[in-house]
């Protein structure tokens, strides 16, 4: 199974899990690798330091939007001049 923490380029990048209800809500079409435009509204849940200085948090989503990567915004539906080439 392919996930996104088999990144090729050696990044870490920050991981949301959804859960069995989330996930069919959102990820209709969607397949590892596949990226798309998120829009939303969070809300810091929880934020913790340890000892040793490494930090933790939790973030809910208030408010969520996903959209093919190569799908236009709504910005640039409103503002089709401002595009930049």
């Amino acid at each position: 199974m392919n996930t996104m923490l088999d990144e090729p380029d050696g990044k870490v990048y920050p991981t949301l899990y959804l859960s069995d209800a989330d996930a069919r809500a959102i990820l209709t079409d969607a397949q590892p690798g596949d990226e798309r435009m998120v829009t939303g509204t969070v809300r810091v849940a929880s934020v913790s330091k340890s000892k040793n200085g490494e930090m933790s948090g939790t973030l809910e989503f208030v408010s969520l939007d996903m959209e093919d990567k190569d799908e236009p915004t709504a910005a640039t539906k409103m503002y089709p001049t401002m595009v930049e080439s």
